[in-house]
């Protein structure tokens, strides 16, 4: 039975392997570089920040003035347990360049499929609200 690095023992094919790593390897990062430096125009349908339950690397202000420098055009706010509409529309105030909307995920947390949740949402949200079901991560 042969094992699975049995190309390890072969000259051609370990140059082949570390060839093909290699070359992947300065392709990504080539293709990484290109992708972090264009965000013009562009739009995040779910991104987490802070607050929340689960340690989030920026808040909603900071997340919201970095995509208006970076030139991006909409962000939606995403949380798992609590409506972030309302969240959007401060956000929005203080970056008023920045498109932004929030919403209200159906979890258990506002009862699941919970009609005043979406209406209380769409009240609070001044517009900038959209529903999901909990299914939608």
């Amino acid at each position: 039975m042969k094992r699975p690095l049995y190309f390890l023992k072969n000259p051609f094919l370990l140059r082949l392997v570390v060839g093909i790593g290699l070359g992947l390897w300065i392709w990504g990062v080539g293709m990484l570089g290109a992708i972090a430096t264009d965000f013009k125009g562009s739009i995040d349908f779910h991104v987490h920040s802070a607050p929340d339950v689960t340690a989030r690397l920026y808040d909603d202000l900071e997340l919201v003035e970095n995509a208006a420098q970076a030139g991006m055009q909409a962000l939606v706010l995403k949380n798992h347990f609590t409506p972030t509409a309302d969240r959007a529309v401060l956000a929005h105030k203080v970056v008023p360049d920045m498109e932004v909307y929030g919403g209200v995920v159906l979890n258990e947390t506002v009862g699941g499929l919970n009609l005043r949740a979406v209406e209380t949402m769409d009240r609070l949200g001044e517009g900038r609200g959209k529903s999901r079901l909990a299914t939608h991560h």
